[in-house]
Parts: structure tokens; C-alpha cells; sequence
């Protein structure tokens, strides 16, 4: 059997790449390297940071933000050996490379939670996380930490001013400043001088800081205080976390508001309280003393100096002064009056102050004004200067560098209680035994002369002559009737006489021309007279019968 022919045979060729199967590790393989490429490119720098307290920071869980930004993350925690720093290795991203030079800034954020900050009571929960302050420039390998936010954060405008106080009070690191009632900066540390006085950094933000002046006045607004006004006492404070994390708040006097803004460093009081700041002292307050008795009250610095219930000034110092020669203890203050706060009439100006205040004062003492003590509120509020019209006899100012303006005694509790305590002395002081004793004597002669028969027989004696004048007057009252009658019968018949009389006269007879009737006219006449008194009187004891006892002028 033979083969058939023409029948080709099969080449076997090997290929150069391998089978598909080999595709998928090496799809792996190039995975792999790019992940590795990628992660090689965004790791950031590795940098350690000591910082000077042990916070609750933990390895792989604590952040590192910029602004609230996450740029990094803790990546292990060390104990120093004095048991008081804390090492920490932070990894951060690439972003903040070129961004670590001399100046970088690190701190622990939400350590100590704040009511101010209402962001960081999150950190209770979440626990605190590392701040940073990026600074231009190579990496450093190890930073020194700060236990605070330092006062200046990256990227602020603003202005940083220096507040002077005596009492540093509920503020602290934190605390608001307001201004108009809107938050315009915040406290960002507080030091204290010599142990004696605090100074408090107070940044304010632009464009806040351009409401600053030379003449600007700050004050803590973060206690609650007990305000005075035309519509009653009111209850005031800025906020409800602000008493606890405290506040402050500044205003501008309208004067002081014309000048320029003040620079960054520029030092301020910090006040006490809204009046004691907007009343303090000024360049054109004029200053004047006062005495009062130790009785009269106690009065403290700032404490309002009020002019027909306007406020006008303040108290710049109040001390007790006693005089070791007389033993008389009081107190004596020196006020302060802001003419700004008075408006002269007719377009008159302050053009000087002490000259001007001078005269209005010394034409008001002549008037009867006085400076006196009053309690704002009455009762429970403490006490204030009031200058008031008292009606006492005109006064002048004292002489001197600072005059003095003449007291009276207070209107409020401590007056009354003064002039209580001043009307027991004088009835001490009254011969009340003596007194007595006299009183006892009287009355001892008043009870011997009405015990006396003597004046028991002269009031018996009186009755007996009442009783006597009784019994003529009761006979009179019967008898005056026809004695009345009879006078006018009398009168009557006299008046017809003269009629018959001057009847013969007119008819002329012969009789009449004899010398025995020559004086008959004459007669007539007085005998008209007398009738006419008796009629008179008839007609008088007709209306008063009683005047023939009494007399003429008893009638009513």
C-alpha cells in the first residue's frame, strides 16, 4: 500500500509573547507600581512637634487642620521623660511642603472647650485636634508646640490693642469683644504686672478696628449689672455665655470720634462697667470736692454725680478722712463734671471749662443748691452725688486748686438716719429729770388748790350770783313789756300836745304875745327833742331788751 502523495506536513512556530492568561498578573503587577508611584508622591513631610502639656492625643486619630482643613495626621505619641512634654510625629500631606519654614506654629486645639467658641464643645466628643500656622520655607525636623492658639492667626487682619485693668474679673483667652452689640474681635491673652494689675491683649478685626479712637472706651460687659434710667431700674447683660467666659464691649464718644485711629499696641483702660467707662474722666473734666459727715453714708469711685436727674459726672476718688484734733471722721471725694454733658443756651459753647463751670456753679449756690448723698435705686442701690436746690441760704465755692462745693445732709436712708440719729441726741441732751421733776410739782399745786374749801366757797359764791342774775333777768323779760307800752302811751300824748301847741301858735292868738310866752317856742322844741330820744329808746329795748341789764354794747 502506498502512501498518497502530495499530502503537506504541519510547522510548529513558538510565539514571543506569552499566553493571555499571563495578562492578568501582569495587569496587577502594574497596579501595584502605580499605587506605589502615587503614594510615593503624596506623602507630604514627616515632622515632630514637642508640645508643653499632656493632652489626649492619639496615634492615628488626632488630625492636623489648617482652618478646619484636615492636612495631616498624628502618627505616634511619646511621653517625655520629665513626665510634662509630649513628642508627637505628624505625617502631612505633600500640600504643605514649602510651607514649614522658621516661624511654623503648632498648638493643641479643643483642649479646654469654651462656651465663646461654641465650635470647640464638639471636641468633647470628638476629642482635640493639632492646629497649625504655616510658615514659608524648608521643613524643620522638630517644633516647640504651643499650649494656646497664639494670638495672631494666619491670614487675620486686624489690630491688636493693650487693655490695662485691676481686676482681670471672668475674662480670659476666648472671651468676645463686641462692639454695638455684634462680636468684632476676641481677648487672645491675658498677663499679669507685678502682681498688681492685668494687661489684656484684645485683637479686634478689620474693618472693626477703624471704630477705634485715641478717646474710645472699653469695659467688661460680662457680669450682670443693675442699670438706672427715666423708665425704671433695668437688668443688663451681653449674653448667656458671656457669663461665664465673660465679655467686652467699647464705644466711641462722639468728640473723640473725630480724631484718628488709634495704632496696634495703643493702650486703653478697661472699665469696670458701661457708666463707669462712658463717664470717666476726660481732658476737659473739671474737678471739684466734697465733705460729708461719716453719718451721712459711704460713696465709691465712679459713682454717678447727677444734676436735676441728669447724669453729669462721675466720682474720680472717695477716702475717709478722719481729724485727730476734733475726732470727727467723714468722707472726702473729689467729682468729676463733663461740661459735655451740659448744653449751654444761645449757641454758647465750652471755650473754658473751669472758668464757665465756676460761675454757673457759684450762680446755682446762691440759688440754695447743695451737693448731697442719695441711694440709686432708693434703698438697696449705693450711693451717689446729687446736686439739688436745697432752699438754704446762698453759698459760694470754695477757694483752692480743686474748689469745694458746700454739702447738706442726705435725702436718702443714710439722711434720714442721720437726722434720726441727730433729734435722739438733742432729746439726750434735754433735762428729761428735771423736767419731770417740775411737771410733778405743778401737778401737786394743781391737786392742793382744788382740794381748798377756799375755792370750793368762791364757786358756790359764783353759782349764787348766776343764779341771782338768772332770776332778774327772767323778771326783766316780764316787766320790760309794759314798761315799754307805758313809754309809748306817754309818747303819744305828748306828741298830741305838741300838735294842739303848734296849732294855738299858727292861729295867733293874743295870749301868746305876752312876755310869759316868749320862751314857749323854745320849749317846744326840746320838748320834740325829748320825744323824739324816747321814741328812740322805746324802739332799742323793743329789739334789745337785754341792755338794761348788760348795757348798750352787748347787742348783737
Amino acid at each position: 500500500m502506498t502512501e498518497r502523495s502530495g499530502t503537506p506536513e504541519a510547522d510548529y512556530h513558538s510565539s514571543r509573547w506569552p499566553g493571555w492568561i499571563w495578562s492578568v498578573p501582569i495587569a496587577a503587577i502594574g497596579i501595584a507600581i502605580w499605587l506605589g508611584i502615587r503614594s510615593f508622591a503624596s506623602t507630604g513631610p514627616e515632622v515632630t512637634v514637642v508640645f508643653p502639656q499632656v493632652a489626649n492625643i492619639k496615634a492615628g486619630d488626632t488630625m492636623v487642620k489648617f482652618q478646619n482643613l484636615v492636612v495631616g495626621q498624628v502618627e505616634a505619641v511619646k511621653l517625655e521623660k520629665d513626665l510634662r512634654h509630649i513628642r508627637v510625629k505628624l505625617n502631612l500631606h505633600a500640600d504643605m511642603a514649602g510651607h514649614l519654614g522658621k516661624g511654623t506654629r503648632f498648638w493643641i486645639s479643643g483642649g479646654k472647650p469654651s462656651l465663646s467658641n461654641l465650635s470647640s464643645i464638639r471636641s468633647i466628643i470628638s476629642g482635640p485636634s493639632i492646629g497649625i500656622q504655616p510658615a514659608p520655607g524648608r521643613a524643620h525636623s522638630t517644633y516647640q508646640g504651643l499650649a494656646e492658639k497664639p494670638v495672631l492667626s494666619f491670614g487675620e487682619e486686624g489690630t491688636s490693642y493693650v487693655l490695662h485693668t485691676d481686676k482681670l474679673g471672668s475674662v480670659q483667652r476666648g472671651t468676645p469683644i463686641y462692639y454695638l452689640g455684634q462680636e468684632v474681635g476676641t481677648v487672645r491673652d491675658t498677663h499679669m504686672v507685678k502682681g498688681q494689675s492685668f494687661d489684656i491683649t484684645a485683637f479686634i478685626d478689620k474693618p472693626y478696628n477703624e471704630f477705634v479712637h485715641a478717646g474710645t472706651r472699653f469695659w467688661s460687659a460680662g457680669a450682670v449689672s443693675l442699670e438706672t434710667g427715666g423708665t425704671g431700674p433695668s437688668l443688663q447683660f451681653q449674653s448667656i455665655p458671656s457669663l461665664i467666659e465673660g465679655a467686652i464691649d467699647f464705644a466711641t464718644p462722639q468728640g473723640a470720634a473725630q480724631g484718628p485711629v488709634s495704632k496696634s499696641g495703643d493702650g486703653f483702660t478697661l472699665y469696670s462697667g458701661k457708666n463707669a467707662a462712658l463717664y470717666a474722666r476726660g481732658p476737659d473734666t473739671v474737678l471739684y470736692r466734697l465733705r460729708f459727715p461719716s453719718s451721712s453714708g459711704s460713696l465709691a469711685a465712679h459713682a454717678a454725680v447727677t444734676f436735676q436727674g441728669t447724669r453729669i459726672g462721675s466720682v474720680v476718688r472717695s477716702t475717709l478722712l478722719y481729724n485727730p484734733s476734733t475726732g470727727d471722721a467723714g468722707i472726702d471725694a473729689v467729682i468729676g463734671i463733663d461740661p459735655s454733658r451740659i448744653t449751654l443756651a444761645a449757641k454758647d459753647k465750652w471755650t473754658n471749662p473751669r472758668a464757665q463751670m465756676d460761675a454757673m456753679l457759684n450762680r446755682l449756690l446762691s440759688q440754695g443748691m447743695r451737693a448731697t448723698l442719695v441711694s440709686s435705686p432708693p434703698v438697696i442701690g449705693s450711693d451717689t452725688v446729687a446736686l439739688r436746690l436745697a432752699h438754704d441760704t446762698p453759698a459760694t465755692l470754695g477757694s483752692g486748686t480743686i474748689p469745694e462745693i458746700p454739702t447738706t445732709a442726705g435725702g436718702g436712708v443714710s439722711g434720714i438716719m442721720a437726722k434720726a440719729n441727730d433729734i435722739v441726741n438733742k432729746i439726750n441732751q434735754m433735762p428729761l429729770p428735771r423736767i419731770a421733776s417740775n411737771l410733778d410739782e405743778t401737778a401737786s399745786h394743781v391737786a392742793a388748790l382744788t382740794s381748798s374749801p377756799a375755792l370750793g366757797e368762791t364757786l358756790d359764791n359764783a353759782a349764787r350770783t348766776t343764779q341771782h342774775l338768772d332770776h332778774m333777768t327772767h323778771d326783766m323779760e316780764y316787766r320790760i313789756p309794759a314798761m315799754l307800752t307805758q313809754l309809748r302811751l306817754a309818747l303819744d300824748k305828748t306828741t298830741d300836745a305838741l300838735t294842739s301847741t303848734q296849732r294855738l301858735l299858727a292861729s295867733g292868738s293874743s295870749s301868746l304875745s305876752s312876755p310869759e310866752a316868749a320862751g314857749l317856742p323854745r320849749t317846744l322844741y326840746e320838748v320834740q327833742r325829748a320825744a323824739r330820744s324816747l321814741r328812740a329808746l322805746t324802739d332799742f329795748l323793743d329789739r334789745h331788751p337785754a341792755a338794761l341789764i348788760s348795757g348798750r354794747g352787748a347787742r348783737n
